[in-house]
Protein backbone atom coordinates (compact mmCIF):
# COMPACT_ATOMS: atom_id res chain seq x y z
CA UNK A 1 0.00 0.00 0.00
CA UNK A 2 1.31 3.39 -1.04
CA UNK A 3 0.32 6.50 0.85
CA UNK A 4 0.95 10.08 -0.14
CA UNK A 5 2.13 12.39 2.59
CA UNK A 6 2.06 16.15 2.07
CA UNK A 7 3.98 18.05 4.67
CA UNK A 8 3.74 21.45 2.98
CA UNK A 9 3.03 22.96 -0.41
CA UNK A 10 2.46 26.25 -2.21
CA UNK A 11 -0.94 26.94 -3.72
CA UNK A 12 -1.84 29.62 -6.23
CA UNK A 13 -2.81 30.53 -9.77
CA UNK A 14 -0.09 30.50 -12.44
CA UNK A 15 -0.14 31.45 -16.11
CA UNK A 16 0.48 28.77 -18.74
CA UNK A 17 4.00 27.36 -19.14
CA UNK A 18 6.41 25.52 -16.88
CA UNK A 19 8.53 28.53 -15.99
CA UNK A 20 6.06 31.36 -16.51
CA UNK A 21 6.70 33.88 -13.70
CA UNK A 22 3.16 35.29 -13.80
CA UNK A 23 1.41 33.83 -10.75
CA UNK A 24 -0.88 34.70 -7.87
CA UNK A 25 -0.05 32.97 -4.53
CA UNK A 26 -2.85 31.77 -2.26
CA UNK A 27 -0.82 29.67 0.21
CA UNK A 28 2.98 29.64 0.53
CA UNK A 29 4.52 26.47 1.99
CA UNK A 30 1.39 25.60 3.92
CA UNK A 31 0.66 22.33 5.72
CA UNK A 32 -2.08 20.03 4.50
CA UNK A 33 -5.50 21.64 4.45
CA UNK A 34 -8.49 22.00 2.15
CA UNK A 35 -6.27 23.50 -0.56
CA UNK A 36 -3.02 21.67 0.13
CA UNK A 37 -3.00 17.94 -0.55
CA UNK A 38 -2.85 15.21 -3.24
CA UNK A 39 -4.88 15.66 -6.44
CA UNK A 40 -6.10 19.13 -5.53
CA UNK A 41 -4.60 21.00 -8.48
CA UNK A 42 -7.05 22.36 -11.05
CA UNK A 43 -6.25 23.64 -14.51
CA UNK A 44 -8.09 26.89 -15.25
CA UNK A 45 -8.88 27.64 -18.90
CA UNK A 46 -10.15 31.22 -19.34
CA UNK A 47 -13.08 31.73 -21.68
CA UNK A 48 -12.17 34.09 -24.55
CA UNK A 49 -14.26 37.26 -24.51
CA UNK A 50 -17.14 37.28 -26.97
CA UNK A 51 -17.66 40.05 -29.55
CA UNK A 52 -20.39 42.64 -29.43
CA UNK A 53 -22.40 42.92 -32.65
CA UNK A 54 -24.32 45.94 -33.92
CA UNK A 55 -26.40 45.99 -37.08
CA UNK A 56 -26.97 48.77 -39.61
CA UNK A 57 -29.15 49.09 -42.70
CA UNK A 58 -27.06 50.29 -45.66
CA UNK A 59 -27.89 50.92 -49.31
CA UNK A 60 -25.80 50.22 -52.40
CA UNK A 61 -23.54 53.21 -53.04
CA UNK A 62 -23.40 54.27 -49.38
CA UNK A 63 -20.11 54.98 -47.65
CA UNK A 64 -19.86 53.89 -44.03
CA UNK A 65 -17.30 54.94 -41.41
CA UNK A 66 -16.72 53.47 -37.94
CA UNK A 67 -14.74 55.10 -35.12
CA UNK A 68 -13.74 53.08 -32.03
CA UNK A 69 -12.28 54.48 -28.79
CA UNK A 70 -11.67 52.67 -25.52
CA UNK A 71 -12.93 54.37 -22.37
CA UNK A 72 -10.82 52.27 -19.98
CA UNK A 73 -7.37 50.64 -20.23
CA UNK A 74 -7.14 47.65 -22.56
CA UNK A 75 -7.29 46.57 -26.19
CA UNK A 76 -10.33 46.84 -28.47
CA UNK A 77 -10.83 46.00 -32.13
CA UNK A 78 -13.58 46.77 -34.67
CA UNK A 79 -14.56 44.97 -37.88
CA UNK A 80 -17.20 45.56 -40.55
CA UNK A 81 -19.10 42.33 -41.23
CA UNK A 82 -21.00 41.47 -44.41
CA UNK A 83 -24.71 40.69 -44.59
CA UNK A 84 -24.02 36.97 -44.01
CA UNK A 85 -22.90 37.78 -40.46
CA UNK A 86 -19.46 36.16 -40.82
CA UNK A 87 -17.45 37.60 -43.73
CA UNK A 88 -15.10 40.39 -42.63
CA UNK A 89 -15.22 43.26 -45.12
CA UNK A 90 -12.81 45.62 -43.37
CA UNK A 91 -10.81 45.78 -40.15
CA UNK A 92 -10.09 48.79 -38.00
CA UNK A 93 -6.89 50.73 -38.63
CA UNK A 94 -5.13 52.15 -35.61
CA UNK A 95 -3.29 55.05 -37.26
CA UNK A 96 -5.48 57.99 -36.07
CA UNK A 97 -3.99 59.53 -32.94
CA UNK A 98 -7.42 60.54 -31.62
CA UNK A 99 -9.02 57.09 -32.03
CA UNK A 100 -8.09 53.51 -31.17
CA UNK A 101 -9.24 52.24 -34.55
CA UNK A 102 -11.21 53.53 -37.52
CA UNK A 103 -12.74 52.24 -40.73
CA UNK A 104 -13.10 55.18 -43.08
CA UNK A 105 -15.35 55.57 -46.15
CA UNK A 106 -16.01 51.90 -46.91
CA UNK A 107 -17.98 51.71 -50.18
CA UNK A 108 -21.09 49.52 -49.87
CA UNK A 109 -21.81 47.44 -53.01
CA UNK A 110 -25.17 45.87 -52.12
CA UNK A 111 -28.13 46.96 -50.00
CA UNK A 112 -28.79 45.02 -46.81
CA UNK A 113 -28.18 44.60 -43.08
CA UNK A 114 -24.49 44.88 -42.20
CA UNK A 115 -22.79 44.43 -38.83
CA UNK A 116 -20.11 46.08 -36.72
CA UNK A 117 -18.17 43.67 -34.50
CA UNK A 118 -16.24 44.91 -31.46
CA UNK A 119 -13.90 42.59 -29.55
CA UNK A 120 -11.09 43.06 -27.04
CA UNK A 121 -9.91 42.51 -23.50
CA UNK A 122 -12.46 41.50 -20.87
CA UNK A 123 -14.05 44.42 -19.06
CA UNK A 124 -12.86 47.19 -21.38
CA UNK A 125 -15.40 49.97 -21.88
CA UNK A 126 -15.52 51.54 -25.32
CA UNK A 127 -17.32 54.00 -27.58
CA UNK A 128 -18.32 53.08 -31.14
CA UNK A 129 -19.68 55.71 -33.52
CA UNK A 130 -21.00 54.83 -36.98
CA UNK A 131 -21.62 57.39 -39.74
CA UNK A 132 -23.26 56.80 -43.10
CA UNK A 133 -21.92 58.85 -46.02
CA UNK A 134 -19.68 60.83 -43.68
CA UNK A 135 -16.15 60.52 -42.34
CA UNK A 136 -14.56 61.10 -38.94
CA UNK A 137 -11.80 63.57 -38.21
CA UNK A 138 -8.67 61.38 -38.06
CA UNK A 139 -5.66 63.09 -36.53
CA UNK A 140 -3.16 64.20 -37.39
CA UNK A 141 -4.49 66.15 -40.36
CA UNK A 142 -3.22 69.58 -39.41
CA UNK A 143 -1.48 70.71 -42.62
CA UNK A 144 -2.18 71.07 -46.33
CA UNK A 145 0.10 68.11 -47.08
CA UNK A 146 -1.49 65.90 -44.38
CA UNK A 147 -5.09 66.65 -45.41
CA UNK A 148 -7.50 63.76 -44.78
CA UNK A 149 -9.40 62.52 -47.84
CA UNK A 150 -13.19 62.72 -47.57
CA UNK A 151 -13.80 61.77 -51.21
CA UNK A 152 -17.14 60.10 -51.82
CA UNK A 153 -18.75 61.34 -48.60
CA UNK A 154 -21.21 64.10 -47.83
CA UNK A 155 -19.06 65.54 -45.09
CA UNK A 156 -17.00 64.92 -41.99
CA UNK A 157 -17.60 65.04 -38.23
CA UNK A 158 -14.73 66.63 -36.35
CA UNK A 159 -13.68 68.67 -33.36
CA UNK A 160 -11.39 71.57 -32.54
CA UNK A 161 -9.95 70.84 -29.09
CA UNK A 162 -7.05 73.31 -28.96
CA UNK A 163 -7.29 77.05 -29.51
CA UNK A 164 -4.56 76.99 -32.17
CA UNK A 165 -5.65 73.76 -33.90
CA UNK A 166 -6.94 73.31 -37.45
CA UNK A 167 -8.17 70.33 -39.48
CA UNK A 168 -7.51 69.88 -43.21
CA UNK A 169 -9.59 67.77 -45.60
CA UNK A 170 -9.24 66.99 -49.31
CA UNK A 171 -11.60 66.04 -52.13
CA UNK A 172 -11.08 65.64 -55.86
CA UNK A 173 -12.63 67.68 -58.68
CA UNK A 174 -12.46 65.92 -62.05
CA UNK A 175 -14.00 68.55 -64.33
CA UNK A 176 -13.79 72.32 -64.63
CA UNK A 177 -17.05 74.05 -63.73
CA UNK A 178 -18.04 71.66 -60.94
CA UNK A 179 -19.89 73.47 -58.18
CA UNK A 180 -18.30 73.27 -54.71
CA UNK A 181 -20.62 73.77 -51.73
CA UNK A 182 -19.22 73.76 -48.19
CA UNK A 183 -21.17 74.45 -45.01
CA UNK A 184 -20.52 73.91 -41.31
CA UNK A 185 -22.94 73.11 -38.51
CA UNK A 186 -22.32 72.77 -34.78
CA UNK A 187 -23.95 69.74 -33.09
CA UNK A 188 -25.42 70.09 -29.60
CA UNK A 189 -25.27 73.88 -29.58
CA UNK A 190 -28.90 74.42 -28.56
CA UNK A 191 -30.48 75.14 -25.20
CA UNK A 192 -30.28 72.18 -22.81
CA UNK A 193 -27.53 70.41 -24.77
CA UNK A 194 -23.91 69.72 -23.88
CA UNK A 195 -21.98 72.95 -24.25
CA UNK A 196 -20.48 73.39 -27.72
CA UNK A 197 -19.01 76.87 -28.00
CA UNK A 198 -17.20 76.36 -31.31
CA UNK A 199 -17.55 79.05 -33.96
CA UNK A 200 -15.99 77.24 -36.96
CA UNK A 201 -14.12 79.10 -39.70
CA UNK A 202 -13.54 77.51 -43.12
CA UNK A 203 -11.20 78.24 -46.03
CA UNK A 204 -11.03 76.62 -49.48
CA UNK A 205 -7.66 76.07 -51.15
CA UNK A 206 -6.83 75.17 -54.74
CA UNK A 207 -4.71 72.13 -55.67
CA UNK A 208 -1.69 74.48 -55.74
CA UNK A 209 -2.35 75.63 -52.14
CA UNK A 210 -3.77 79.04 -53.11
CA UNK A 211 -6.57 80.43 -50.95
CA UNK A 212 -9.71 80.55 -53.11
CA UNK A 213 -12.42 81.58 -50.65
CA UNK A 214 -13.14 82.16 -46.99
CA UNK A 215 -16.44 81.26 -45.37
CA UNK A 216 -19.41 83.61 -45.22
CA UNK A 217 -21.20 83.71 -41.87
CA UNK A 218 -24.64 82.06 -41.87
CA UNK A 219 -27.80 83.38 -40.25
CA UNK A 220 -26.98 81.79 -36.87
CA UNK A 221 -23.94 84.06 -36.58
CA UNK A 222 -21.47 81.24 -35.92
CA UNK A 223 -21.38 78.76 -38.82
CA UNK A 224 -20.05 79.48 -42.32
CA UNK A 225 -20.53 78.45 -45.95
CA UNK A 226 -18.56 78.65 -49.21
CA UNK A 227 -19.98 78.33 -52.72
CA UNK A 228 -17.70 78.49 -55.76
CA UNK A 229 -17.24 76.88 -59.17
CA UNK A 230 -14.05 74.90 -59.76
CA UNK A 231 -11.69 76.55 -62.26
CA UNK A 232 -9.16 73.68 -62.43
CA UNK A 233 -9.17 69.94 -61.83
CA UNK A 234 -7.27 68.33 -58.97
CA UNK A 235 -7.34 67.80 -55.21
CA UNK A 236 -8.90 70.74 -53.34
CA UNK A 237 -8.43 71.31 -49.61
CA UNK A 238 -10.66 72.69 -46.87
CA UNK A 239 -9.20 74.11 -43.68
CA UNK A 240 -11.40 74.17 -40.56
CA UNK A 241 -10.29 76.31 -37.66
CA UNK A 242 -11.93 78.31 -34.89
CA UNK A 243 -12.87 81.88 -34.09
CA UNK A 244 -11.54 83.59 -30.96
CA UNK A 245 -10.29 80.38 -29.38
CA UNK A 246 -13.73 78.71 -29.28
CA UNK A 247 -13.71 74.91 -28.91
CA UNK A 248 -16.13 72.11 -29.74
CA UNK A 249 -17.49 69.78 -32.41
CA UNK A 250 -18.48 70.55 -35.99
CA UNK A 251 -19.89 68.90 -39.07
CA UNK A 252 -18.48 70.03 -42.41
CA UNK A 253 -20.94 69.34 -45.22
CA UNK A 254 -19.42 68.93 -48.68
CA UNK A 255 -21.22 68.80 -52.02
CA UNK A 256 -19.49 68.74 -55.39
CA UNK A 257 -21.32 68.16 -58.67
CA UNK A 258 -21.93 69.52 -62.15
CA UNK A 259 -25.72 69.20 -62.08
CA UNK A 260 -27.23 71.94 -64.20
CA UNK A 261 -29.28 74.59 -62.37
CA UNK A 262 -33.03 73.99 -62.59
CA UNK A 263 -36.02 76.21 -61.81
CA UNK A 264 -38.31 74.29 -59.44
CA UNK A 265 -40.78 76.99 -58.36
CA UNK A 266 -41.92 80.54 -59.16
CA UNK A 267 -43.89 82.89 -56.91
CA UNK A 268 -44.90 86.53 -56.68
CA UNK A 269 -44.43 88.64 -53.56
CA UNK A 270 -45.59 92.16 -52.79
CA UNK A 271 -42.57 94.35 -52.16
CA UNK A 272 -43.09 97.37 -49.89
CA UNK A 273 -46.24 95.77 -48.51
CA UNK A 274 -46.97 95.60 -44.77
CA UNK A 275 -45.78 91.96 -44.83
CA UNK A 276 -42.45 92.77 -46.45
CA UNK A 277 -41.00 96.26 -46.41
CA UNK A 278 -38.14 94.72 -48.32
CA UNK A 279 -37.30 97.68 -50.51
CA UNK A 280 -35.87 99.67 -47.61
CA UNK A 281 -33.69 96.81 -46.42
CA UNK A 282 -35.98 95.38 -43.74
CA UNK A 283 -38.52 92.58 -43.65
CA UNK A 284 -38.57 89.22 -45.41
CA UNK A 285 -40.01 88.71 -48.91
CA UNK A 286 -40.96 85.12 -47.98
CA UNK A 287 -43.59 86.64 -45.66
CA UNK A 288 -45.21 88.56 -48.53
CA UNK A 289 -45.82 85.71 -51.00
CA UNK A 290 -49.27 85.58 -52.59
CA UNK A 291 -49.97 81.85 -52.65
CA UNK A 292 -53.12 82.38 -54.76
CA UNK A 293 -51.08 83.49 -57.77
CA UNK A 294 -49.26 81.11 -60.12
CA UNK A 295 -46.94 81.52 -63.07
CA UNK A 296 -48.39 81.25 -66.59
CA UNK A 297 -46.14 78.82 -68.46
CA UNK A 298 -45.92 78.28 -72.25
CA UNK A 299 -48.97 76.45 -73.63
CA UNK A 300 -51.18 77.27 -70.66
CA UNK A 301 -54.41 79.29 -70.69
CA UNK A 302 -54.63 82.49 -68.65
CA UNK A 303 -56.83 82.80 -65.56
CA UNK A 304 -57.26 85.22 -62.67
CA UNK A 305 -54.55 83.28 -60.84
CA UNK A 306 -52.03 84.72 -63.34
CA UNK A 307 -52.85 88.37 -62.52
CA UNK A 308 -52.13 90.51 -59.48
CA UNK A 309 -54.07 93.59 -58.38
CA UNK A 310 -51.35 94.93 -56.09
CA UNK A 311 -51.44 98.72 -55.99
CA UNK A 312 -47.69 98.92 -56.68
CA UNK A 313 -47.98 96.61 -59.70
CA UNK A 314 -45.77 93.56 -60.24
CA UNK A 315 -42.69 94.46 -58.22
CA UNK A 316 -41.48 91.23 -56.65
CA UNK A 317 -40.69 87.78 -58.07
CA UNK A 318 -39.24 84.75 -56.30
CA UNK A 319 -37.59 82.00 -58.36
CA UNK A 320 -36.47 78.80 -56.62
CA UNK A 321 -33.38 77.30 -58.29
CA UNK A 322 -31.70 74.00 -57.45
CA UNK A 323 -27.93 73.74 -57.91
CA UNK A 324 -27.64 77.50 -58.09
CA UNK A 325 -24.35 78.75 -59.59
CA UNK A 326 -21.94 80.47 -57.25
CA UNK A 327 -22.69 83.91 -58.72
CA UNK A 328 -25.94 85.38 -59.95
CA UNK A 329 -26.74 88.87 -61.24
CA UNK A 330 -29.40 90.84 -63.11
CA UNK A 331 -27.68 89.97 -66.41
CA UNK A 332 -28.71 86.33 -65.91
CA UNK A 333 -32.39 87.32 -66.36
CA UNK A 334 -34.46 88.82 -69.17
CA UNK A 335 -37.33 91.23 -68.44
CA UNK A 336 -40.06 91.75 -71.06
CA UNK A 337 -43.77 92.48 -71.42
CA UNK A 338 -46.53 91.35 -73.79
CA UNK A 339 -50.05 92.65 -74.17
CA UNK A 340 -51.39 89.27 -75.24
CA UNK A 341 -52.41 90.57 -78.66
CA UNK A 342 -49.40 91.81 -80.59
CA UNK A 343 -48.08 89.03 -82.81
CA UNK A 344 -44.55 90.40 -82.42
CA UNK A 345 -44.51 88.88 -78.96
CA UNK A 346 -42.59 90.16 -75.97
CA UNK A 347 -40.91 93.55 -75.77
CA UNK A 348 -37.83 93.99 -73.62
CA UNK A 349 -38.12 96.56 -70.86
CA UNK A 350 -35.51 98.52 -68.97
CA UNK A 351 -36.45 99.01 -65.31
CA UNK A 352 -34.52 99.20 -62.07
CA UNK A 353 -33.92 95.63 -60.94
CA UNK A 354 -32.01 93.97 -58.15
CA UNK A 355 -31.28 90.29 -57.58
CA UNK A 356 -30.49 88.70 -54.24
CA UNK A 357 -30.26 85.10 -53.04
CA UNK A 358 -31.88 83.45 -49.99
CA UNK A 359 -29.87 80.25 -49.58
CA UNK A 360 -32.10 77.30 -48.70
CA UNK A 361 -35.23 79.45 -48.72
CA UNK A 362 -36.87 77.73 -51.68
CA UNK A 363 -38.69 74.51 -52.44
CA UNK A 364 -36.95 71.41 -51.01
CA UNK A 365 -34.07 73.53 -49.77
CA UNK A 366 -33.34 75.15 -53.12
CA UNK A 367 -32.07 78.74 -53.28
CA UNK A 368 -34.61 81.52 -53.70
CA UNK A 369 -33.69 84.39 -56.00
CA UNK A 370 -35.61 87.65 -55.88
Amino acid sequence: MVSTVVSSATVGVKAAGVSNPQRLLVHLNQVANALVGPNLSTRIVPTPPTSDFYKMNLSAGDRVSLALSNLSPGNVDVKLIDTDGTTVLAGGVGSPTNLNEAIQNYAVLNSGIYFASVSGDVGVSYSLVVARNAAFDAESNNTFEAAQSIAGTKGVLGAIELSSASDWYSFDINSVGFQILLETSTPADGIGNIVNSLNPKIELYSPSNALLASGSVLADGRNESIQVNASVVGSYRVRVTNDSGSLGEYFLGVKTDNTAPAVVNRQVFYNWSTSSVFGNGSGNPLNAIDATKVTLLPGQTTSTANYTNYSLSLNGLLVDIENLPATLSVSDFQFATWDGINAAGFTSIAVAQTVSVIAGGGLNGSSTDE
